[in-house]
């Protein structure tokens, strides 16, 4: 296991992607701000806020998820040389398992919600990995038309 094959790659996409998801997620509170005076160490009060947030703010944090994931898969895989998709699976677990923790933090949140969030991320970071793969083929095969 190379440190820049694989490690770097997946340090980097995960913080990528977690700065977007940090980005998108302010937007988000600002148009879906939570109460003034919410004391987010109080799980009986974060429990009875998570219910009573809108669908469309659930919806668009789903979005973010998407987001951060790809971002964060396409980064790990164009940083590792395109050629493998493990570096992206890393990154998709790694977000999971951070989703997770965030679950913990936050209770209350509705089962669809958990479900869709943990499903979301390995895909999403696959799809980025396809993306750039694809997109790093496309440029080969331009490169090689200009030449001949």
């Amino acid at each position: 296991m190379g440190i820049r094959k694989y490690i770097l790659p997946v340090v980097a996409g995960v913080m990528a992607g977690m700065m977007v998801q940090a980005f998108i997620e302010k937007a988000i509170h600002a148009s879906y701000p939570p109460p003034p005076g919410l004391d987010f160490r109080d799980k009986v009060a974060i429990a009875n806020y998570m219910a009573q947030v809108p669908i469309a703010a659930m919806m668009m944090q789903l979005v973010n998820y998407f987001a951060c994931s790809l971002l964060a898969g396409a980064v790990a895989t164009l940083l590792s040389g395109r050629v493998i998709s493990r570096p992206a699976l890393v990154v998709g677990g790694i977000i999971t398992l951070a989703s997770v923790a965030n679950m913990v933090m936050l209770p209350g949140q509705p089962l669809w919600f958990l479900v869709t969030t943990l499903l979301l991320h390995i895909p999403a970071a696959l799809l980025g990995y396809a993306l750039a793969r694809s997109r790093s083929l496309n440029a080969h095969e331009v490169g090689a038309d200009v030449k001949s």
